[in-house]
């Protein structure tokens, strides 16, 4: 016998009878746990046995790849006998992969034919692969896992042999990945012959013969007002065959909004679709074969401006629908700054963007700058100088620049200083003239620049572009601050001045909230060679106490430096609802703390090396960063009106005929903020009410107000007083005219609301007079939670808030189609509130999820109120995954939470999708009957394995819910086991744990690793408590080597922990509330400990107030034990069943001595806290319990 066969004669020869998840009955061919090592399997290169396992008593396979040279490792298992019949394979597998191109790259197994003696008679290729979860991945500081931090699932794949002999492999399919993979209890049988489940009945679905594919000849998908709105429908098969003859195929399309609301529909006949060129070539979509056909709507309702439209189309044929797609676009209309004001423009763009151009339209200017209406650019420089001065002594000559757009000119060699020769993005040596680069006296190892030699440039560039140039910025973005950046900024402050006094010059204090940043300005009079500074802010909220010194400080010499931010974001998602609302609230806050010009980090998906969405993701979390405004789909353009010839894909804002740039909401909700506050003066700020802001502005005789709630709380209704017209805009661009009746009511929500009056109303700009204009009162709109399919009352309550009595009519509607209400008719009076009960129905077929649902009051045909509520539609049945925390009192669990809203009670069961946890080598089969009384709730409980829930991790779980009547729901949720256990009694903090009864918890360990290679010895675990009054944490570490600079504050790259804090539960598919706590706490080099806060819940402390820290070092690392009181955090919930999710990074310095930021490595429990890519959805939630 072949050795490889040895052993196996008798797993051969068993038959065992599996009992669940498709295995009843089947014959089990072989099962490996690798207990006993390899068990026959061989090894290939960077393979071997690990003791790494997911239940006690097995091992596993590991394969790694490091290299290219490496993608051939791999495990064979021994000779198996094919039986003529499928087999499944199942196995559990824990991949910790840090490069994953795409899944196809990831580790795989896959079923190759051989003889009896092993040798392999097939190349292979069936794999199977192994993905991680693309949910968790983050764009930055990405490293592998920690074996606390692996997560084991199940996987079931069935494969079709030959007859014959066969083996396993568990392989890497491609080079280029990178990390390892772990295989165990695999399993080989013969695969159960299981019916394929009928279709369900209901809407037709598209023939996946075809694509059909829309796209426009507009830059970015956004018309012009004046426009024509062309559409053109590609038709293609995706089998290479001729496209058949249809019988009398139809284009049936709908256009709606972000909430679904309803704008237009229409059929378009498909008859006189003729082949046209597409200039891409696709080997994975031939569009060579194809039917186009070309339209333009004229319904006005498709063409309003400043929304973001959804247009869906279904080319059908009688009842059949041959295929469908979807689109975004939108129209805009920008207001053009006059050229006496550029000065005081508050937008500044990227770049221009650009691309093609459409004949049909008349406007040149086809940017998204233009299509926004910005007309200021933020330009760095690099490589000027280089280029307009190669040789020392050679006359400069500059790059020439057209006179607009306007730019704010950086040149930025400064900021490359910190770089070493050979860095792959370019350094000093590669950026500025070779006879002008020397050693850096203060940056070892790095090259600087002749100062007077670039300052010459600078001078020089402004001279050849001063047309076009508003303002300069010559000492460096994003860098510390030297005596040489000191010696740079003071000589070109002066030269520019000299030669253009007019010329607004500024300086970078990158870190303008921190009080060393302040401290540099004041102790260096940087004022006195700053005209404005300027700053990069990336956070969940700005902390403005430092800057509102600073101003304090320069009214004090009769001085005013405005500010600005070159790059500028509020972070911590990636919904599109919560970043159109961000992108607006953040400059709100900009603007009334004395920022004037902001430069918002709208970004794109598709930049270079990033392939194009295979289809636009239309609604809710958008991948990436969350700095996405548009997204580059598959849509090559087609249009003849295009008259550009490229067919590249486009990218940073370019847009080609390759691939479709398409808007998303963030980018029509910052169109419509630049045409309301562009060049406008901010007159004041307010709050109406302890949770909601208003924001007034005027610009040419007219009055703009912004009204928001600061944080997530009930509508605040509020009554305006004074007649004078104004248009209401709401976030998704949807306008309402009002003309009050001596007063007008309107509703704050989360959603910025836009007031424009059509004259000034001064006393709104006088903090003491705005509060009696704008003023809370009780009433309003109270909306229940619905169920489509049923019906419900709104309650709406009428203020006496009008100077004299009218008969009014009532109306409340979603988009004018639905719900279904009866308008009212009842009698306003200036004494007594009035009481309003209209009963609404929501159809079935009502998407759930919130809607703003808008009720009028008009007097005749007047509208002299708009109000603008949430509207919740639910399932009938509402399920709410969660779980029981995992402690040393109880196992852990899944909880299924079952709401009932109907007036019957309801049963049935609830199935969860199980590939995480089971006792041997199957998954648990998680299933359970539910009973739930009208209008009630019950929960019901899924154990979990003891052992099997990972605390340096969560699950993502999916749950089906299959009622007795027929009614199926689906929900998948991000489950953490998490506690923070009630502290048992009073905790000291000094860094002493005796107080913490710590046998009682279970630490929690990290996740991920960044730099592992350098870590050294680098370990630690931590531990939370919460008390009615405080929030507790405390950390063990291992780190022998201690670095510690900070004296006054911690130093964030020194060794020190960075914490983030969001104060919120969450459920997957949610938007996140706006904000979280982001802070680093550490030891001093004097002694003692500090906390850094920078970042914070925009309705919440910018500083830890009250917070207490003790770090203690030990011999081999630090005890770190700290506390936060009630206020610090708000607004968590410090009780029982209260939720916050956390992000916890060990930073270890490891450079001694530390040179500028130094070396270091870092542990990671959950998503890593990077301002520029927070992502509070991706941390791991605590539940607070007894």
């Amino acid at each position: 016998m072949h050795p490889h066969a040895s052993g196996f004669s008798l797993i051969l020869a068993a038959v065992l009878i599996l009992t669940s998840l498709g295995f009843a009955g089947a014959q089990e061919l072989a099962h490996w746990t690798f207990a006993d090592g390899a068990q026959g399997w061989t090894p290939t290169n960077q393979a071997r046995v690990s003791e790494v396992s997911r239940r006690p008593g097995t091992k596993s396979l590991a394969i790694r790849q490091s290299t290219d040279e490496e993608q051939d490792s791999a495990w064979l298992s021994p000779v198996l006998p094919g039986p003529g019949h499928p087999l499944r394979v199942t196995c559990w597998v824990a991949d910790n992969y840090t490069v994953q191109n795409d899944f196809s790259y990831a580790a795989a197994i896959e079923l190759l034919p051989c003889d009896a003696q092993g040798q392999l008679t097939s190349a292979g290729g069936n794999w199977r692969h192994f993905p991680w979860d693309d949910t968790r991945k983050q764009s930055q500081y990405w490293g592998p896992l920690t074996t606390a931090g692996l997560l084991w699932k199940f996987y079931s794949m069935d494969f079709h042999p030959a007859p014959g002999h066969f083996r396993l492999r568990f392989t890497w399919p491609k080079a280029l990945a990178r990390g390892e993979c772990y295989l165990t209890d695999v399993r080989v049988a013969l695969a159960p012959s299981e019916p394929r489940p009928p279709a369900p009945a209901g809407t037709p679905r598209a023939d996946s013969r075809y694509a059909l594919e829309i796209s426009t000849p507009a830059n970015a998908n956004l018309f012009y007002a004046d426009d024509p709105l062309r559409l053109e429908f590609l038709l293609y098969p995706l089998d290479g065959k001729p496209i058949e003859t249809f019988t009398q195929p139809v284009i049936e399309y709908e256009i709606t909004d972000y909430e679904y609301f309803y704008v237009a529909s229409g059929t378009i006949p498909f008859a006189g679709a003729a082949q046209v060129a597409v200039g891409v070539k696709d080997p994975k979509r031939d569009r060579s074969v194809n039917l186009h056909k070309s339209v333009v709507l004229t319904d006005p309702a498709a063409r309003q401006v400043g929304r973001e439209f959804f247009l869906h189309a279904r080319l059908v044929d009688g009842k059949r629908v041959i295929a469908e797609d979807t689109l975004t676009y939108g129209v805009v209309n920008p207001r053009r700054t006059d050229p006496r004001d550029y000065q005081r423009c508050r937008f500044i763009g990227f770049s221009s963007g650009g691309g093609f151009q459409s004949t049909e339209s008349a406007h040149p200017e086809q940017s998204l700058r233009d299509k926004m209406g910005v007309s200021v650019v933020h330009d760095w420089d690099y490589h000027g100088w280089r280029t307009a001065q190669p040789n020392a002594g050679d006359p400069i000559k500059p790059a020439v620049r057209s006179a607009f757009p306007k730019v704010v000119y950086c040149p930025n060699l400064e900021q490359m200083r910190g770089r070493k020769p050979g860095h792959p993005w370019g350094d000093i040596s590669t950026m500025a003239p070779s006879w002008a680069t020397f050693d850096d006296p203060f940056r070892p190892g790095c090259k600087t620049f002749d100062i007077d030699g670039y300052v010459a440039y600078i001078v020089a560039y402004v001279r050849t572009n001063r047309e076009a140039v508003l303002s300069v910025v010559p000492s460096g973005l994003e860098r510390t601050v030297d005596a040489r950046t000191l010696e740079l900024q003071r000589k070109a402050y002066t030269a520019l001045k000299r030669e253009f006094p007019d010329l607004p010059v500024g300086m970078m204090i990158y870190g303008l909230t921190d009080p060393r940043g302040v401290d540099l300005v004041l102790k260096e009079k940087l004022y006195e060679v700053a005209d404005f500074f300027d700053d990069h802010m990336y956070v969940s909220a700005i902390d403005w106490t430092q800057v509102n010194r600073l101003r304090a400080e320069l009214q004090k010499l009769g001085l005013d430096r405005p500010l600005i931010s070159t790059e500028f974001s509020r972070v911590g998602g990636t919904d599109q609802l919560q970043r159109a609302r961000d992108t607006i609230t953040s400059m709100l806050d900009a603007h009334a703390h004395g920022m004037y010009q902001v430069n918002y980090y709208n970004m794109y998906l598709g930049n270079p090396g990033e392939p194009p969405l295979r289809d636009p993701i239309l609604r809710g979390s958008f991948p990436g960063d969350g700095f996405a405004w548009m997204q580059y789909v598959d849509r090559p353009r087609v249009s003849a009106a295009i008259s550009g010839t490229s067919w590249g894909r486009g990218s940073y804002g370019g847009d080609e005929r390759g691939a479709s740039l398409m808007p998303m909401l963030q980018c029509l909700a910052f169109y419509n903020f630049v045409q309301a506050v562009e060049v406008a003066d901010l007159k004041t700020t307010f709050k109406p009410t302890p949770t909601s802001v208003a924001y007034v502005y005027a610009r040419e005789g007219q009055t703009i107000m912004y009204l928001v709630l600061s944080e997530p709380t009930a509508p605040a209704t509020l009554a305006l007083t004074g007649d004078v017209p104004y248009t209401l805009q709401d976030l998704f661009g949807r306008t309402d005219r009002v003309t009050p009746t001596s007063a007008s009511l309107v509703v704050a929500t989360l959603d910025p609301l836009q007031l424009r009056f059509d004259r000034e109303v001064p006393a709104l700009y006088d903090p003491a007079t705005a509060g009696s204009v704008l003023k809370p009162v009780s009433g309003g709109i109270n909306t229940p939670v619905l169920a489509r399919g049923a019906t419900g009352t709104v309650e709406v309550i009428l203020p006496p808030v009008f100077a004299r009595a009218f008969q009014a009519t009532v109306t409340a509607t979603v988009d004018g189609r639905w719900p279904k209400t009866e308008p009212r008719t009842v009698q306003c009076s200036p004494q007594e509130p009035v009481s309003v009960s209209l009963p609404v129905t929501v159809a079935q077929d009502t998407p759930p999820g919130s809607y703003t649902f808008t009720t009028r009051l008009l007097e005749g045909n007047k509208q002299v109120s708009v109000l603008k509520t949430p509207l919740q539609i639910s399932e009938i049945l509402e399920l709410e995954l969660g779980s029981v925390p995992l402690t040393r009192r109880q196992a852990p669990a899944i909880t299924a939470t079952i709401r009932n809203l109907a007036s019957q009670p309801m049963s049935g069961t609830i199935r969860l999708d199980n590939r995480h946890f089971g006792e041997d080598s199957l998954p648990t089969e998680m299933v359970q009957p539910y009973r739930v009384a009208a209008r009630g709730q019950v929960t019901v409980s899924f154990p979990v394995p003891t052992g099997q829930g990972n605390l340096a991790a969560s699950y993502t779980i999916s749950a089906t819910l299959r009622d007795a009547g027929g009614f199926t729901l689906t929900r998948e949720d991000d489950i953490s086991f998490q506690a923070c256990e009630k502290a048992t009694g009073p905790i000291k903090i000094d860094g002493d744990l005796g107080d913490w009864d710590l046998p009682s918890l279970h630490p929690i360990p990290f996740e991920r690793w960044f730099n592992r290679d350098k870590a050294g010895e680098l370990e630690g675990v931590f531990y939370s408590r919460w008390d009615a009054n405080k929030l507790y944490f405390a950390a063990v570490i291992h780190d022998p080597i201690s670095v510690v600079t900070g004296e006054e504050q911690v130093d964030w790259t020194d060794d020190n922990i960075m914490l983030g804090l969001y104060p919120w539960g969450w459920h997957m598919g949610e938007p996140l509330n706006t904000g979280y706590y982001r802070e680093h706490l550490g030891p001093l080099a004097g002694g003692g400990a500090s906390f850094l806060r920078i970042g914070h819940v925009p309705s919440g402390p910018s500083t830890p107030e009250g917070a207490e820290i003790a770090v203690k070092r030990t011999d081999q690392g630090y005890v770190y034990e700290w506390a936060y009181p009630r206020a610090s955090v708000y607004p968590l919930r410090l009780e029982k069943g209260g939720r916050f999710r956390l992000s916890l990074t060990l930073i270890d310095q490891h450079q001694v001595p530390k040179v500028n930021w130094g070396e270091f490595s870092w542990l990671v429990f959950s998503g890593f806290n990077v301002n520029v890519d927070a992502q509070p959805s991706k941390w791991r939630q605590f539940e607070l319990i007894d």
